[in-house]
């Protein structure tokens, strides 16, 4: 469980920072496109067991914010 939370938390680290530049191109406004993220990666840790082993799990979280992001314009 600590390993999971650590690459889990490695994995945050690295892509949240991407995740936001690309939502905020599609909402254009920072704050919300960081509430996005932050949503978007709730999403990913509940589902981070299975999806850690994807090939690009940033990949999926990406698709999750953007489609969110669609939703709210």
């Amino acid at each position: 469980m600590v390993e999971r939370d650590a690459q889990f938390t490695g994995f945050f680290r690295d892509e949240y920072p991407r995740l936001v530049r690309t939502l905020f191109l599609v909402v254009r406004d920072a704050e919300q496109a960081r509430d996005i993220a932050q949503d978007a990666f709730v999403q990913l840790f509940a589902r981070w067991r299975r999806i850690s082993h994807y090939e690009r799990p940033d990949a999926w979280v990406r698709r999750v914010g953007i489609r969110m992001a669609i939703a709210l314009t």
